[in-house]
């Protein structure tokens, strides 16, 4: 049998140990108790996202968060991890092609003679077993699971600058509501007793926390954004962001949409494969080299015919005795694949229960959006601010409450509250933004007396 038929041979029977990775299947519910009207998603992990932040219609949003995948600095590591695994997995491909080598060198000996030599040889190691295979397999695993893990970094950093932006908006408006409050007081002065100092002291006090959370939500802005928080300001505005609908689909859309879900399921495809290549240290490697030269004592002879040298010829090589080291490196990859599957199982179980709450959380709330009743004492009236317990008493002896200007006013920095939750939930399906048509906005006032049910934060 020539050489040609025994690499053929050889070809054929090669065969890949280990198993094959399948995707783990969960018994997630086909629908949300709380939420009806959902529909059968398709997978969008590996898909462009886009945008997403455009459906709030917010032009310096939009500008803030564009710059996060470019100044961030945890996103820029992140990114040349990827670019390191992209590289690696580029490595592993080539091993399951021929490699070319060529040498050359020259020497002398005072008591002897010099010697010239040039080299060209060629070797191929063939994947009988399927350890090259799985090896390229794991690290296209391993590069998927990087590039999952950067859209998540960056789709995490990106969700936690727009919740600080939308906090932001509602101090701020939150310092303009109390700072109308106190200009209305103000205008009482004539009429006010002894006590008012008091009052005035605790308002303004109120006033100045709100100026301490304002600067350390920018700070963190800057942070994200890359830039000290010395050299970033970002103006008080009126928040403009509209409030588009969440994403409607199956639970199971979570493990095909968002980036870091897909980043665990990449990884246990990496450890599958991983254990391919542990099983195949039981067997022998197979390597076809083949090298061609000449050597001679002079430059000038090393193309004569005579000088020629080759060789032709498989290796084979493996193990016999390693005292259990082979069976400790399966066991080792067996028990990593156990590891990381049941955290993919335990974290696409908390993707689940997290995006349900969401859902309720942003749900309308019966009597929400109804005009609220015009306090006592807020119509222009004299009021007697007594400060106490006992509230403020108007010229008609009527008691208001310091915060009813607060509580009158249609909406205040709900609308913003309702927007950084709605941002959250965004970053729990996967940032998967929706057709323009499909946006169903609410009016400012829909949000009811708790200004503080946007106070969600990423996990």
């Amino acid at each position: 049998m020539n050489i040609g038929t025994l690499t053929a041979a050889l070809l054929v029977a090669g065969c890949s140990v280990g198993p094959d990775y399948q995707r783990s299947a969960m018994a997630l519910p086909t629908h949300y108790k709380e939420a009806k009207g959902w529909t059968q998603a398709t997978p969008q992990d590996a898909s462009r996202k886009g945008e997403w932040w455009t459906v709030y219609h917010d032009v310096t949003l939009s500008s803030l968060l564009r710059q996060v995948s470019i100044s961030n600095q945890n996103v820029a590591s992140y990114a040349a991890q990827y670019r390191e695994a992209q590289a690696l997995s580029a490595q592993s491909r080539a091993a399951l092609f021929p490699s070319l080598d060529y040498d050359a060198s020259t020497s002398g000996q005072c008591s002897v003679s010099n010697s010239h030599s040039a080299t060209l040889s060629a070797s191929w190691e063939l994947d009988l077993w399927g350890k090259l295979h799985r090896s390229q397999e794991e690290d296209k695993a391993s590069a998927q699971a990087s590039q999952a893990e950067l859209a998540n970094v960056t789709l995490s950093a990106q969700s936690e600058l727009a919740q600080d932006y939308f906090q932001l908006r509602i101090i701020d408006e939150k310092i303009a509501l109390y700072q109308r409050s106190i200009e209305a007081y103000q205008r009482y002065l004539s009429v006010i007793n002894n006590k008012y100092r008091a009052g005035s002291e605790s308002r303004a006090t109120l006033a100045q926390d709100y100026q301490w959370q304002r600067a350390q939500l920018e700070h963190a802005v800057a942070l994200l954004l890359g830039r000290a928080p010395a050299d970033f300001t970002l103006p008080v505005a009126k928040l403009d962001a509209t409030l588009p609908s969440i994403p409607e689909s199956l639970p199971s859309a979570l493990l095909q949409r968002r980036p870091d879900i897909a980043y665990a399921e990449r990884n246990v495809a990496a450890a599958n494969a991983a254990v391919g290549v542990a099983i195949a240290g039981y067997y022998p490697d197979l390597t076809l080299s083949a090298s061609g030269g000449v050597t001679a004592s002079a430059i000038h002879s090393l193309l004569s015919l005579p000088n020629r040298a080759w060789s032709l010829g498989p290796e084979l090589s493996g193990t016999l005795l390693d005292f259990g080291a082979t069976s400790a490196k399966v066991a080792q990859a067996r028990a990593g694949h156990a590891q990381l599957h049941r955290r993919h199982q335990r974290h696409a179980r908390g993707a689940d229960r997290l995006a349900g709450e969401n859902r309720v959380y942003l749900a309308p709330v019966p009597g929400e959006g109804q005009p609220v009743a015009p306090a006592a004492g807020t119509d222009g009236g004299a009021v007697d601010l007594s400060g106490g317990s006992e509230g403020y008493r108007n010229a008609a002896g009527q008691t208001v409450d310091p915060r009813a200007p607060a509580a009158a006013a249609p909406g205040a920095g709900c609308a913003a509250a309702r927007r950084r939750g709605n941002g959250a939930v965004y970053l729990r399906l996967g940032r998967q933004s929706q057709r323009r048509g499909a946006l169903a906005q609410k009016p400012a006032g829909e949000c009811g007396a708790d200004s503080h049910r946007g106070g969600l934060h990423p996990t």
